[in-house]
């Protein structure tokens, strides 16, 4: 029997990201962080990326990452 180990290079959890905190976060957000903040869901984030309705978006690989500030400039227009 084999002894199992807890995979330990798995990432930690981000810390949840507020409306209110965009304009002073100082990494890239996630879409996992688009999705709690606008509360929509992600193909409903993917879809309004491809079609040019949320600025600031870029990738890193395959992985999509979104500037805050402009994320929070876009949050302020609307």
């Amino acid at each position: 029997m084999k002894n199992h180990t807890p995979n330990t290079h798995h990432r930690q959890p981000q810390q949840k990201i507020k409306l209110a905190d965009l304009s002073t976060c100082e990494r890239a957000l996630t879409v996992a962080d688009l999705e709690q903040i606008f509360s929509v869901h992600k193909l409903t984030l993917y879809r309004m990326v491809r079609e040019g309705r949320i600025p600031g978006a870029f990738r890193v690989g395959t992985c999509l990452r979104f500037d805050p500030r402009k994320v929070a400039a876009f949050v302020g227009a609307r």
